[in-house]
C-alpha cells in the first residue's frame, strides 16, 4: 500500500472520530435519536474527564495528518505514532473501567463518572471502545507506514 493511501486512511479516521466525538456531544446516542425521528435531538452526552483527554489527543492529530499530506514530508509520522500509543491505552483502560470494572481514578466527576456507559451497543461497543478502535486504526497505520519505509 502506498504511503499517500496510509495517510489518507489516518486522515480519515481522525476527522470520523473527531465528528463521531462532536455528535455525541451536541447530539447525544444517535441510534435513539435515529429512532425517534429526531436525528439532530439536543440532548448531547458531557464528555467525561478522560474522554475529555481523548479528544486532546485526537483533535491535533487531524492537524497534523492533513499537514502531513500537503507537505509529503515521510517523517512526521514520528508527532503521530506517540498520541496514537497514548491513546490507544487510555482508551482500552476506559473501556476496562466499563466493561472489565478496572479500578476508576478518583479524579473522575461523580456527577459524570467514567464507569458509566453512555452508549451500549450490542453488549459490547461503548464510547470508549469506539475511541480504542479509531486509534488501534490510526496506529496499525502509522506502524504499517514505518515498516514499508525501512
Amino acid at each position: 500500500m502506498k504511503w499517500s493511501k496510509l495517510l489518507f486512511v489516518i486522515l480519515t479516521q481522525s476527522f470520523l472520530a473527531i465528528v463521531i466525538s462532536l455528535y455525541f456531544s451536541n447530539f447525544g446516542d444517535p441510534y435513539l435519536n435515529f429512532v425517534s425521528g429526531n436525528f439532530f435531538g439536543w440532548s448531547g452526552f458531557e464528555p467525561c474527564n478522560l474522554c475529555r483527554w481523548d479528544r486532546i489527543f485526537m483533535y491535533p492529530l487531524f492537524i497534523t495528518s492533513a499537514i502531513w499530506l500537503i507537505t509529503k514530508d515521510k517523517n512526521v509520522w514520528k508527532y503521530i505514532i506517540i498520541p496514537s500509543v497514548l491513546w490507544v491505552i487510555l482508551s482500552w483502560y476506559m473501556y476496562g473501567m466499563q466493561k472489565f470494572s478496572f479500578w476508576w481514578p478518583t479524579f473522575c466527576n461523580l456527577n459524570n463518572p467514567c464507569v458509566i456507559p453512555q452508549v451500549w451497543y450490542w453488549g459490547f461497543v461503548t464510547i470508549p471502545f469506539l475511541a480504542l478502535i479509531a486509534f488501534g486504526v490510526i496506529l496499525i497505520s502509522v506502524l504499517w507506514f514505518i515498516k514499508k519505509n525501512k
